[in-house]
């Protein structure tokens, strides 16, 4: 049979092929690890070891005897095995029908039978195929040639051998036009089935040939199998009547199926079916009904009766679906046979033993004879490329059957390995007896100790121990990989080639997954295939199919190494003999465990237990390799944690009991899980229920279904145990790093760091004890020492010769004699240099050299110099006296002793400049004149001539300098400093000017550290450096700001004093403004019991600030305003304690009971008598005639006493603005520290109000008043005779609690004006002190409007909720955040309307508040009507003139308006529709954005629409299509269609610009718009692309630039890797080692220090690359999770090159023309890395809390004016505020990270939104760990950040999201309220429409804006409502 032409074999690449010296081949382990990183890319290799290495062969060749494996070439290839299985399958099924298969030819070729099946089914079957006539298309899918009607031939050949078939695998009825005969052309060849099962279940014959080339097609069968072993029965042949005996051919597999009759006269073929199944299964009754028809039940017709024979049953011929028309000539079954025999389950495949067994010369006789028969020519003459190709021909066909012997898996311990081995047979000559351990010798590889195998104990054959291969030709080893996935090593002795193919480690998984895809049929029947070593696939296959594959031709004495789970195979090129080992080394010990999870997913046996060789290993960790105790220390770490998480799991699960077991004394069956196979080493689960079974950890569920508690787990250690051996290999590992670095340290550092010798042999000790591997560098080490402790006993001696040569000498002898040279001194200390380690003596012997040296280099300077100093040239000569060496310079050194007299005197003066004044140099001159004359003299007398000129000069001009006036500069005054200090000389003036220089150098930087620093300067300071500086006479610029704070503080004292002090008061202004220390002065002191028992911390705390001296020197002392705040809350905690003392002590001074005698009272301290009025703070009673106590004083009005009313209490919002002022002086003083207390105090004041007026505490006292009587105290009271009464109501204390009584008395203490504090007054009054007249039920006031709530007898019932609702509105008063703009603006519009009011309008003014505003008290400040002159009108023109008139609206909004010449202003709309009519008459005006303005504001002034219409239409005069006509008529006439192009294009680009509205250009790059782009990879590189050339252009370019990095990013986080797109569009391409880098780091989304610091280089040379290159926003996220996430590491040697590439992409410059750089800016360059730096140790800094940042605070505002150090700011603070438990640790109001926020708001515009971002995140966070009031707080904490983001310019953002939370319901009301509150106090018109559309809504729900308003004309929201419905058209 034939098949289609295959193509021809492609040999795969070659496999590297090393060539080790003699020095490499040394030790195998080392080259093997040294060429791994080469070699395991391609899986396997080759090894040529030096060509002197030939090893004998010493293997038993007389008693090796081994039987081979047979080898059918063709049923090796797994795809080949396919059909053959298949062809079997189709001429068992026939020859079980009696028929013989025969394989068609078409077109003179045999037909592939599998082929057509496939196709056949792949078109949906036969009858699809039938009827949609697609046979045609078969045949030339089959190769046939169209035309010639293939088809016909193919379907007649399919139903007839396939289709019955198919059937019966289906289990449907065989029509009746099909005949179940198998007729055959007589040109057809007969099938011979493989007989597979038979084949591997019995042995073969001794006398079996060896196999030759046969053909699997024959002509005719020549013979019948027979079952061995069968005997045959004498029985009737019902097919002839003669008796024959029939042999019973076996069966092959196939799938069960069900076998149906034809039905014959039965109505229901399924009861037909039963019935004949029932009979067939019916056993027969006697010998009789054994002759009789199944079916049909009949004995008649017995020669047409068939007898199965398989059962001997009987069946009529005719009653047979299909009925048979003749007796079938060959073996026959029946349908229940047939069914029978096709459902056997396969059988797997596998290797069959030879018949006979071989030596070495029979199996190589065959072998020869076999290669030279099959190629007809000698065997070495026969090509390896022709043996390769012929061997991938025979095993890809099924034509040919070529059968082979290889003799595998020899094992050498019985028979002897090919290399020699101790204790051998084999006599091995002296010169070879280094091969005996050689590391090569395969017997020694895998127990060296550089082997993981050695410290396995058992002897594992092909493992430990080699196997022997005796190959001939064609005989093969299939694909596999090495058990445990370990390194094998193959040696061939001798011998023909040996074709090897391999596959890199990292393919494995591929190329078993090619195998599946490929041959599914195997793996399905056999799924650990590739394990059986019995499956071959074509390489050329594999490598289609994307599998890397490599080849070699192993010859004889060449090594063929293969990796670690590297798949290889191959066959031998004819007989050779070879040796294979497994080997492992320490790098293979992760890949090793890997394996056994892997076995254990395949639930595959282990060789050996990988937890027993580590296990074992770290037992010998005292003497282990130090490398190897690395890797197993990795080992015993994975080991042990994963061990002490599946113990963990256990308990969890229940079991209890536990048993230790030495598991490596079990037999590995005993041991091994029953689930997965695994070898249990270290636990093992067990149960009673199940003797002898056990499970691994991982399977103890599987064991069995008893109880947990019934289990058992064994255990080998525990894990105390195993973590002492863990510990030893660690330190074992540690010691030898420790030895290696110190030896390392000393051998490369011969500076000043040397070790001294016993230390080096205390390294080389340590190294023999604990026997750390002999390597090159301990060699050296010991080289080292020797040669030092050579060289320290010459020292020795030297230095004892020395010394002798000193006694000699003293004995008379001559010293020269015996002296050294300087040059033999010198010769030996080099040597001792050259030592990498001290001695002893070297430091004597050095200090002689350097004395010498010393010596001769001072001679030599001082004979070179003409003038040396008499005395260096004395004690020259005196240190000469102790050097015992030759020294020939001394005689020329006393020559010039004496000539050097009178230089030494000039030396020692200039020496001493400080000293040599001019007089001095004249002296010096005058003596030198008298000298003889000498050149060293001559110019010594010059030098001090110059230096005298000059030092004159200098003086004259320094003193200049000094005096000039207006003063120098500092510049001018250093630089001459800096020449002055040059001239060595005594000069005063120069010493006053650099003394003038210091102190202004000082002065500048005091001035500077206060500007800069962390704290506000503090005003004492700035007063001291203005007062310093006046006394420096340089030119100090700073001097004139600090003057001007100084100036700005005292102005603004002044100004706070006028806000706050009374005419002519006797406090200062800090008295008004902290808390009172002094109170009781005036008064009689009178402590209460309470104070007197006050903690005695605060006892403590009072007695140090008794004075405001005290107070005022602690605020002074103060560090920062924390601690300001910290000190006046203490004083306040006092004045507290002090003032309520005080109060109960006068109070009780008015009660009788408890008056012991006359009391003192008032100003005149007399007793009280007549009219009296009492101080609601203080209690204290007044005489009316003593105190200034105003006559229309009215109820409900509070009475303070002169002393207890400090100030003019202003309004809070006159406060505020003093507040702002000085925060933007910044700049400290008592006074600022004062009032932010004060205003923090009221605050929280009012919020303690509120507070009561929520939990009930006014209803409290509603109630104790109706239990209780009410108490008056204006009666008239007698004490001691002396009888008295108040004329003025006062709040009673008696019912008051101590909460209401304290909120009371700290109200009355603020010295601000607040609506709450006389609210809750009066209502305390009206509730514990009313009038007569509302107490009465029938009283009423006749002065008094009835519906007045001081008038109405029902008035009682609505003050209590009317003070709340006020109370709780007193937050819409605060004003924060008021912007300065719209507060100059209102001011200055106040301001006009106040000097435009007449007398008349003032009066009307203040009839009008005191007849609309229930509210309306006399004590209101007298500046607040200004608030009222006011005119509502938006387009106010602010007329002028001495008398204003003014109209009131009649509607319910009562707003005034001014009127003006009998109009009224928004009334008098014509002027404005006279405005918009000629705006809307220009051309084109309709094209125009201000249009929709203009519209709106002409509807509103009642203009008509159709006049609108008209003008709009008429004055349109179509632009844009002018322009395009104008275009046409230009190139008609002749001009270039270019140019008249650009200049439309030119016109439309500025259009564009001019008019770009980039709200609309945002709305276009949506979700949706990203999703359209990011969709797939060509419409992102479309885009992309296009982007990237828009982005050139000069205008537009960098927002097109933006753009395309938005894009990127969010293709980045929809998981798409576009880095390589965007670095080939930008400039990287042609910087390819930057590209690399990059997109490295991209592409694994880290960075890596190698790639930065490539980057690094690059930008910090002198010819960078483009910027452009790394300002990629993906690479830029990178920087700011590695320098500001919190716990980030980064190495401390790369962090520079970090911060230089992020500061480089953030600040540097570059300007381009014509795609040309020609300038790079880096001035903000330095400035930004220092910031970066500075930021990062700031915020990475783990030491540091929210204290210490507070320090820093300042610092960090300067830092994060920087962009670049914002956004990492930002960063940090949303990683550190994110953390869940910040906010339960965070104790202050608001944090420091939340204050960054408001500075990175304030510094950068574009970091708004995710600003904002952050700040929702945080605000729809759950804190659970916070309660209720900490939650509410917080988030009025986000949205006080929300209101400054607002205040910033970025309003309808955040106005946006309020909204929403509001309509989604899910934020508590209070909040948004809150929110509404803020905001109010922080915008002023005008407004624009979207804000308005924004934030009216949120205003007009009745749940928002209904506790907010307040009653009277300053009620906010109906101010902003009637601004936006008076200047905008509200649309529903």
């Amino acid at each position: 049979m034939t098949q289609p032409q295959i193509n021809e074999f492609i040999p795969p690449p070659e496999c590297p092929v090393f060539e080790p010296s003699w020095e490499e081949f040394a030790d195998p382990f080392a080259y093997i690890n040294k060429i791994r990183p080469i070699a395991e890319k391609t899986g396997i290799c080759k090894v040529r070891p030096p060509p002197d290495w030939q090893p004998p062969f010493a293997c038993d060749v007389e008693r090796l005897k081994f039987t081979p494996r047979i080898q059918r070439l063709n049923e090796l290839e797994a795809q080949t095995r396919v059909k053959l299985n298949f062809l079997d399958q189709i001429a068992k099924f026939w020859e079980l029908q009696g028929c013989t298969l025969k394989i068609p030819h078409v077109e003179r070729k045999i037909l592939d039978l599998y082929q057509l099946n496939s196709l056949v089914k792949e078109e949906g079957g036969f009858d699809a195929v039938c009827r949609e006539r697609r046979w045609t298309r078969i045949s030339v899918k089959m190769g046939f040639a169209p035309g010639k009607a293939i088809g016909s031939h193919l379907r007649t050949h399919y139903e007839r051998i396939l289709f019955p078939y198919n059937l019966f695998r289906t289990g449907s009825n065989l029509p009746v036009r099909h005949k179940a005969t198998l007729t055959n052309d007589t040109k057809d060849k007969e099938y011979t089935p493989h007989d597979l099962p038979q084949r591997q279940s019995v042995q073969p014959q001794e006398t079996c040939s060896i196999a030759r080339r046969a053909k699997r097609m024959r002509s005719e069968r020549g013979c019948v199998k027979t079952e061995p072993g069968e005997v045959c029965e004498n029985r009737p042949n019902l097919r002839r009547r003669m008796g024959t005996c029939t042999a019973k051919p076996e069966p092959v597999r196939m799938a069960v199926t069900e076998v149906k009759t034809e039905p014959i006269d039965h109505k229901d073929p399924t009861e037909y079916e039963e019935t004949v199944l029932n009979i067939i299964n019916k056993p027969p009754q006697n010998k009789v009904d054994q002759y009789m028809c199944l079916v049909c039940g009949s004995g008649s017709a017995e020669d047409r009766l068939l007898l199965c024979d398989g059962c001997d049953d009987s069946y009529h011929i005719f009653c047979l679906i299909p009925p048979l028309h003749d007796v079938p000539k060959g073996d026959w079954r029946c349908p229940k046979c047939l069914a029978q025999e096709c459902g056997k389950p396969p059988v797997a495949f596998g290797f069959e033993q030879a018949s006979r067994s071989y030596n070495l010369q029979a199996f190589g006789d065959m072998a020869d004879s076999f290669k030279s028969d099959y190629f007809n020519m000698p065997v070495h003459m026969v090509p390896t490329e022709l043996v390769e190709k012929e061997f991938w021909r025979l095993v890809s066909t099924i034509e040919e059957d070529v059968t082979v012997e290889y003799g595998a898996d020899i094992a050498s311990k019985e028979f002897g390995s090919g290399f020699p081995v101790r204790n051998s047979h084999f006599e091995i000559s002296p010169e070879d007896e280094h091969y005996l351990s050689s590391g090569w010798n395969l017997n020694n590889m895998p127990v060296l100790d550089a082997s993981v195998l050695t410290h396995i104990t058992a002897d594992i054959c092909g493992m430990k121990l080699p196997w022997l291969y005796v190959g001939m030709c064609f005989s093969s080893f299939c694909w596999h990989i090495e058990d445990h996935w370990s390194y094998s090593i193959n040696y061939l002795h001798w011998g023909e080639p040996k074709t090897w193919y391999g596959a890199p480690g990292y393919a494995a998984e591929h190329l078993e997954s090619v195998m599946k895809k490929l041959a599914p049929e195997l793996f399905h029947s056999q799924p650990d295939l590739l394990h059986q070593l019995v499956t071959i696939m074509n390489p050329n296959t594999l490598m289609n199919n994307g599998v890397p594959i490599y080849r070699t031709n192993q010859c004889a004495g060449e090594f063929v190494i293969t990796f670690p789970r590297a798949y290889h195979s191959g066959f031998n090129q004819g007989f050779n003999f070879a040796e294979a080992v497994n080997f492992c080394t320490m790098d293979w010990m992760p890949i090793g465990r890997n394996c056994v999870q892997h076995y254990r997913q395949l639930s595959r046996y282990c060789v050996f237990s990988h937890d027993e060789m580590v296990c074992n290993m770290a037992c010998k960790a005292d003497t282990m390799d130090v490398d190897l105790a690395s890797a197993v220390q990795k080992e015993m770490t994975i080991m042990v944690q994963e061990e002490e998480e599946l113990r963990q799991k256990i308990n969890k699960l229940g079991v209890v009991q536990s048993k230790q077991v030495d598991f490596e004394v079990l037999p590995d069956e005993e041991r091994q899980c029953s689930k997965c196979r695994t070898t249990c080493y270290l636990s093992g689960v067990t149960c009673a229920c199940s003797p002898g079974k056990m499970v691994c950890l991982y399977h103890t569920r599987d064991l069995c279904s008893c109880p947990h508690v019934n289990l058992t787990i064994h255990y080998k250690f525990t894990l105390d145990e195993l973590y002492p051996m863990m510990a030893s290999v660690t330190l074992r590992a540690e010691s030898y790093k420790d030895w290696l670095s110190n030896v390392q340290e000393i051998l490369e550092n011969k500076g000043n760091k040397k070790r001294g010798l016993e230390e080096l042999h205390s390294l080389v000790e340590q190294a023999e004890t604990k026997a750390f591997p002999q390597t090159s560098l301990q060699e050296q080490l010991r080289t080292v020492t020797t040669e030092a402790d050579k060289v320290a006993v010459m020292a020795q001696q030297l230095l004892n010769g020395k010394r002798q040569t000193r006694y000699r000498s003293g004995g008379g002898k001559s010293q020269n004699q015996n002296e050294l040279t300087v040059e033999e001194l010198r010769s030996f200390i080099k040597q001792l240099d050259n030592l990498p380690c001290t001695i002893r003596q070297a430091p004597l012997l050095k200090d002689l050299l350097t004395r010498v040296d010393d010596f001769q280099q001072r001679s030599e300077r001082l004979l070179s110099d003409e003038s040396p100093s008499p005395l260096e040239l004395q004690d020259l000569l005196d240190v000469s006296l102790g050097l015992d060496v030759e020294l020939p310079q001394l005689p020329l050194l006393r020559e010039r002793l004496e000539q050097a007299r009178w230089l030494e005197a000039v030396q020692q003066a200039s020496s001493w400049p400080d000293s040599l004044c001019l007089d001095t140099m004249r002296r010096l001159i005058d003596q030198g004149v008298g000298l003889a004359p000498h050149g060293s003299v001559e110019r010594a007398m010059a030098r001090l001539q110059e230096l005298l000129t000059v030092s004159e000069q200098w003086e004259e001009k320094v003193l200049s300098l000094i005096e000039a006036r207006p003063c120098h500069s500092l510049e001018t005054l250093d630089a001459a400093l800096q020449e002055v200090e040059n001239i060595p000389a005594y000069l005063p003036n120069c010493l006053q000017l650099k003394d003038v220089v210091t102190k202004a150098k000082k002065w500048l930087h005091e001035a500077e550290a206060l500007q800069l620093g962390g704290r506000i300067p503090v005003l004492d300071s700035l007063s001291e450096l203005v007062l310093i500086a006046e006394s420096i006479p340089v030119r100090l610029d700073p001097l004139s700001r600090l003057e001007a704070l100084v100036t700005d503080v005292q102005a603004w004292k002044e100004s706070a004093a006028k806000t706050f002090l009374l005419k002519n008061s006797p406090f200062s202004l800090l008295e008004v403004l902290c808390p009172r220390c002094d109170i009781g002065t005036g008064h009689q002191r009178s402590r209460s019991k309470k104070a007197k028992e006050a903690p005695q911390i605060n006892k403590k705390a009072a007695a140090k600030m008794e004075s405001l001296c005290d107070v005022e020197r602690a605020l002074s002392e103060s560090k920062d305003s924390a601690s300001a705040m910290t000190t006046l809350a203490e004083v306040r905690q006092r004045e507290m304690e002090i003032l309520l003392a005080l109060r109960a002590s006068n109070e009780s001074k008015l009660l009788p009971a408890e008056s012991c005698g006359t009391p003192s009272v008032c100003v005149c301290q007399k007793v009280p008598s007549g009219a009296m009025v009492q101080c609601e703070l203080c209690r204290e009673v007044f005489h009316c005639g003593c105190v200034d106590a105003t006559a229309d004083l009215e109820y409900g009005q509070a009475w303070l006493c002169p002393l207890c009313q400090r100030s003019r209490k202003p309004p809070l919002d006159k406060v505020l603005p003093l507040l702002a002022s000085l925060q933007r002086i910044r700049v400290r003083l008592p006074e600022g520290d004062a009032l932010r207390f004060l205003i923090e105090r009221t605050v929280r004041w009012q919020h303690r109000v509120q507070q009561a007026c929520t939990e009930g505490v006014l209803e409290k006292v509603s109630k104790m008043v109706r239990a209780g009587s009410r108490t008056s105290s204006h009666l008239t009271q007698e004490i001691n005779g002396s009888s008295f009464y108040t004329e003025h109501k006062s709040v009673p204390l008696q019912g008051l609690g101590p909460e209401l009584d304290e909120l009371m008395v700290e109200g009355f203490l603020l010295q601000v004006t607040l609506p709450e504090t006389e609210q809750l007054y009066r209502y305390l009054l009206y509730k514990l002190a009313p009038l007569p007249s509302l107490c009465s039920p029938s009283g009423n006031h006749t002065d008094q409007d009835p519906q007045s709530p001081r008038g109405s007898p029902h008035h009682n019932k609505k003050v209590a909720p009317s003070l709340k609702k006020d109370a709780v509105n007193c937050q819409s008063k605060r004003t924060k955040r008021r912007k300065e703009s719209s507060d100059s603006q209102h001011s200055e519009k106040a301001k006009k309307c106040r000097k435009k009011k007449s007398k008349k309008s003032k009066e009307r003014s203040e009839e009008t508040k005191r007849t609309s505003s229930p509210t309306h008290t006399a004590s209101a400040p007298s500046d607040s009507e200004e608030d009222y002159s006011l005119c509502a009108a938006p387009w106010c023109r602010e007329p002028e003139g001495d008398e204003v008139n003014w109209v009131q609206c009649d509607g319910s909004c009562n707003q005034w308006f001014h009127q003006e010449e009998g109009y009224v202003e928004g009334e008098n709309d014509g002027k404005t529709q006279e405005d918009c009519l000629q705006k809307f008459s220009s051309r084109d005006y309709i094209m125009e954005p201000a249009v929709f303005n203009t519209l709106k504001t002409y509807f509103q002034a009642g203009g008509s629409p159709e006049h609108v219409i008209q003008l709009l239409s008429e004055n349109y005069s179509a632009v844009a299509q002018t322009v395009n006509l104008l275009a046409e008529w230009l190139i008609q006439m002749g001009v270039e269609p270019a140019q008249v192009q650009e200049r439309v294009e030119n016109h439309l680009k500025s259009l564009l610009i001019k008019h770009f509205d980039p709200q609309k250009a945002d709305s276009i790059f949506t979700v949706e718009g990203e999703k359209m782009v990011c969709h797939g990879e060509h419409t992102y590189l479309f885009a992309q692309a296009m982007m990237s050339i828009l982005a050139q252009e000069e205008q537009g370019g960098s927002a097109v630039r933006r753009i395309g990095q938005e894009v990127q990013k969010s293709a980045h986080e929809r998981g798409h890797d576009a880095s390589q797109i965007t670095l080939a569009l930008g400039t990287a391409a042609a910087y390819p080692r930057a590209c690399q880098a990059l997109g490295a780091m991209l592409s694994k989304g880290a960075l890596n220090p190698a790639d930065i610091t490539v980057l690094f280089k690059m930008f910090s040379s002198m010819d960078p690359p483009p910027v452009e290159l790394i300002r990629v926003p993906a690479f830029l996220d990178l920087f700011m999770q590695s320098l500001f996430k919190p716990g980030s590491k980064i190495n401390q040697d790369h962090k520079h090159k970090y911060i230089h590439i992020l500061a480089y992409a953030a600040s540097v410059v570059e300007t381009w023309k014509k795609n040309k750089r020609v300038n790079i800016n880096k001035d903000e360059l330095k400035s930004t890395s220092k910031a970066i730096e500075t930021v990062h140790n700031l915020c990475c800094n783990e030491n540091k809390g929210a204290t210490e940042l507070v320090a820093e605070l300042g610092t960090l505002y300067q830092c994060i004016r920087f962009p670049v150090v914002a956004m990492g700011v930002l960063k940090w603070v949303d990683w550190t505020v994110s953390e869940p438990r910040y906010f339960q640790l965070q104790t202050d109001h608001t944090p420091v990270h939340l204050a960054l926020l408001d500075e990175i708001c304030t510094c950068h515009q574009l970091l708004h939104p995710q600003v904002l971002q952050l700040l929702i995140k945080l605000f729809e966070t759950e804190h659970s760990q916070l309660d209720v009031m900490e939650q509410l707080e917080l988030k009025k904490t986000l949205l006080d950040r929300m209101v400054h983001l607002l205040s910033r310019g970025y309003v309808l953002p955040v106005v946006g999201y309020i909204r929403k939370c509001l309509e989604k319901l899910n934020t508590d009301i209070s909040l948004i309220r809150y929110f509404v509150t803020e905001v109010l106090d922080v915008i002023a018109p005008p407004y624009t429409s979207d804000f308005v559309q924004l934030f009216l809504p949120i205003l007009e729900n009745d749940s928002i804006a209904g506790t907010i308003r307040t009653e009277g004309e300053h009620d906010p929201v109906a101010e902003f409502i009637a601004h936006c419905k008076s200047n905008f058209i509200m649309i529903n």
